[in-house]
């Protein structure tokens, strides 16, 4: 995964990229990469997440304890800056858990292949009305 930790709480852009969406409550994140499945909920000032939405990538934010920061990209498959060990956005769709509520599910795959995990992948991303961030993301996908 292109999975980047540091000590600065904003997060490090690509020269050229441009900010379309930025959401701060992400209030539980779950991602399933065959064997693994890991599940972040977010609890105030121990673990905050956020989505940036940008016109290269999506990149999950997290804050651990407001001192780490994570940073997990998504890239656009037609992003030009290809880099290696990538994780490509293969689609995206909205639904609805009975138990968690409304999110939205971002598809991937890695451009490598590692023993660790599958190369397909997704990430679901829980919060208030999710179709602001798909509206954002089809966008760009269609003007891509």
């Amino acid at each position: 995964m292109s999975i980047r930790f540091s000590l600065n709480l904003l997060p490090l852009f690509c020269p050229n990229e441009q900010v379309y969406l930025f959401k701060k409550s992400i209030w539980m994140a779950s991602g399933k990469a065959w064997p693994n499945y890991r599940i972040g909920l977010w609890i105030p000032f121990i673990f905050e997440t956020g989505v940036y939405v940008t016109n290269k990538r999506i990149m999950l934010v997290s804050h651990n304890f407001r001192l780490l920061t994570q940073e997990l990209s998504l890239w656009f498959k037609d992003n030009t800056e290809k880099r290696r060990n990538s994780d490509f956005i293969q689609g995206i769709h909205l639904g609805k858990s009975w138990i968690w509520g409304p999110y939205l599910e971002v598809k991937f795959e890695n451009s490598s292949k590692l023993w660790y995990r599958s190369s397909n992948a997704w990430i679901r991303l829980y919060t208030k009305k999710p179709e602001i961030i798909h509206t954002a993301i089809t966008q760009i996908m269609n003007n891509c």
